[in-house]
């Protein structure tokens, strides 16, 4: 539960010093953790690096900026942190999978469109989870992982149930017999 704790504390460190110069070294002093365990166990839990996180994070950044505003492509380059706009523009494409300059003649986000394509956008808001490990060969064992949550977890442990949305998390190479995680937002009970 202490590393649940710490890597949302990570994540709320890195989205309020985005701007800065930051890397996973300092992420895990902020955490009170070893870089080598920080970074395993960031990597393990959000199936990336710290430092990818900052980095998409910057680009996500960069893209709204891009098509929100008129500023010039090699200040955004710049400002998230990269040295030139070519190496901006390479990521940029590599993250968004459009060029910079198509991004920048979108003159509005067309939401029809995004969810014919089937995508839809969610503001999801940082909290506290209790993670389980949904062990078998198929989604009963996501109904048994609930039973847990409710018969066992919830009155043993001092929290409670957050009217929030819950996760199941897929892997392609997980490990053995994991199904998936279940990610269930929870509060200290008061």
């Amino acid at each position: 539960m202490e590393w649940i704790a710490a890597m949302q504390q990570a994540i709320t460190y890195m989205e309020e010093h985005l701007m800065e110069e930051i890397n996973y070294e300092d992420v895990a002093k902020h955490v009170h953790t070893s870089s080598y365990e920080f970074h395993r166990a960031f990597s393990f839990l959000t199936g990336m690096t710290a430092n990818s996180y900052i980095r998409n994070r910057r680009l996500s950044l960069a893209g709204r900026e891009i098509v929100e505003t008129d500023a010039k492509i090699t200040d955004i380059a710049l400002k998230y942190g990269y040295e030139t706009p070519e190496s901006f523009t390479k990521a940029f494409t590599r993250f968004h999978g459009i060029g910079v300059l198509i991004a920048e003649d979108t003159s509005e986000f067309d939401c029809e469109k995004m969810e014919k394509a089937g995508y839809r956008i969610w503001d999801v808001k940082p909290g506290t989870y209790v993670v389980f490990d949904c062990i078998g060969e198929d989604g009963d064992c996501i109904s048994d992982t609930w039973s847990k949550f409710y018969k066992e977890f919830l009155p043993q442990m001092g929290y409670e149930a957050e009217v929030e949305t819950d996760y199941e998390i897929y892997f392609e190479k997980g490990r053995s017999g994991l199904f998936c995680e279940l990610w269930i937002p929870i509060r200290k009970k008061e």
